[in-house]
């Protein structure tokens, strides 16, 4: 009996472990998905004044927050015209 008990908890550690495991992937495939909601954006906005764009000005090592701040640089420059 004592060996069913060591079962169970050996049991109960690895669908710990695989839940662990599966929300680690679920947020990284969150973050990953938000980042590439940013890159689409600023490339859309940096296309809008007939600017070509090319995936390596904005590349994805970046973070979340340069992503957010690159976009918001270009709605602002596009807001007020100041494009190059």
């Amino acid at each position: 009996m004592r060996e069913f008990r060591g079962s169970k908890s050996s049991t109960k550690l690895r669908g710990d472990e695989r839940s662990g495991l599966n929300a680690a992937r679920d947020q990284g495939l969150a973050h990953g998905l938000e980042k590439e909601q940013f890159r689409g954006r600023i490339q859309l906005l940096e296309n809008l004044p007939g600017k070509t764009v090319s995936l390596t000005e904005t590349p994805n090592t970046r973070s979340i927050e340069e992503l957010q701040a690159q976009e918001a640089d270009l709605q602002r420059r596009l807001r007020g015209r100041d494009l190059d």
